[in-house]
């Protein structure tokens, strides 16, 4: 089961969580800009966090007094590694030394924002801002088929436009993140075609109904076609997606957010 975090980080002590990074870490945060790098903190300490707690809780608005309840010792026995700023490679998770097993970790980070997430398996998330966008990045960042659907999720389902193109957006981004192809990158984000199950039209609405949706999906690029197990979550003016790859043996694909 996927188990997922989001923190306000002006409410947080973040510059106090760097005494709780080691020494590997602490180099790896320092090749981020100065206004990335409280991010990169951030983001770590919250992996950390799920990586020690015994919270079951699938999703949780996480404030300072959930991360102050774990000894500082159990937080800085973890070890989160994801490369410097500019060679990022998939996160390890190591635990006293040991790498953790099956445990796969993901962030992101939207103004103020930041949340992780941790899954058995592949997965990835990613945190967007609903709202209207330059001309050229529906062109750029979608596929024909993707705006047809986003326009036909604002003609008959009565979605907010916005919100649906920041949903095909935010799994682009989630799944780049889960899919372990190196060949994928944001500059063929208009080749691929996010294929998505029913369901998702309640977080869509300008006056959404319902918090949280879990739909099966997938992707069709040119490495191919990839199903996913599909959880999005509206934060107010936000969407929190998360997206875990899964193959044919699999029954339902469906996570839990």
């Amino acid at each position: 089961m996927s188990r997922l975090v989001i923190i306000d980080r002006d409410a947080m002590p973040v510059e106090s969580w760097v005494s709780l990074l080691s020494i590997r870490e602490h180099a790896e945060v320092l090749t981020y800009s100065q206004a990335r790098r409280q991010r990169s903190v951030a983001s770590r300490v919250l992996v950390k966090y799920l990586t020690v707690s015994d919270d079951s809780s699938a999703f949780r608005e996480v404030g300072a007094d959930h991360i102050n309840r774990v000894s500082p010792d159990e937080l800085a026995s973890v070890e989160v590694l994801s490369g410097s700023a500019r060679m990022r490679r998939a996160s390890t998770v190591s635990r006293a030394g040991s790498l953790v097993p099956d445990h796969a970790v993901s962030a992101a980070h939207c103004g103020k924002y930041t949340a992780a997430a941790q899954s058995p398996g592949r997965m990835g998330i990613d945190l967007e801002r609903i709202e209207t966008r330059r001309p050229e990045f529906y062109q750029q960042m979608f596929s024909s088929d993707d705006r047809d659907w986003a326009e036909g999720q604002a003609r008959s389902e009565g979605a907010s436009r916005d919100a649906a193109f920041t949903l095909l957006w935010c799994v682009k981004e989630a799944y780049l993140k889960a899919s372990g192809h190196s060949g994928l990158s944001v500059w063929n984000f208009s080749r691929w075609s996010v294929r998505l199950g029913q369901g998702v039209s309640p977080i869509l609405q300008l006056h959404p109904t319902a918090t949280a949706v879990a739909v099966a999906g997938g992707i069709d690029s040119e490495k191919g076609a990839q199903r996913f197990g599909l959880n999005a979550r509206r934060l107010g003016d936000m969407l929190l997606v998360a997206v875990q790859c899964w193959t044919d043996s699999d029954e339902t694909g469906k996570g839990v957010l």
